[in-house]
């Protein structure tokens, strides 16, 4: 349960980030465009989660054999 709530802050937090800095740029986000920001930031969050557990596991891999 914890890491679902990290790992949907970690998306919201750069989801808003990345908002904010194009509504400071004067180029307002509409629904759409903000759904794709936010989808963005899912795939990156997710895929990070993703890379780091399969860099995590290869190291205990490499570990046990030797």
């Amino acid at each position: 349960m914890k890491g679902s709530f990290v790992t949907t802050a970690i998306i919201f937090i750069l989801s808003l980030a990345i908002w904010v800095f194009f509504y400071i740029w004067s180029q307002r986000l509409d629904k759409s465009e903000t759904t794709v920001v936010v989808g963005f930031c899912i795939v990156v969050v997710l895929s990070g989660k993703w890379l780091l557990a399969r860099i995590s596991k290869k190291g205990e891999k490499d570990a046990h054999k030797n």
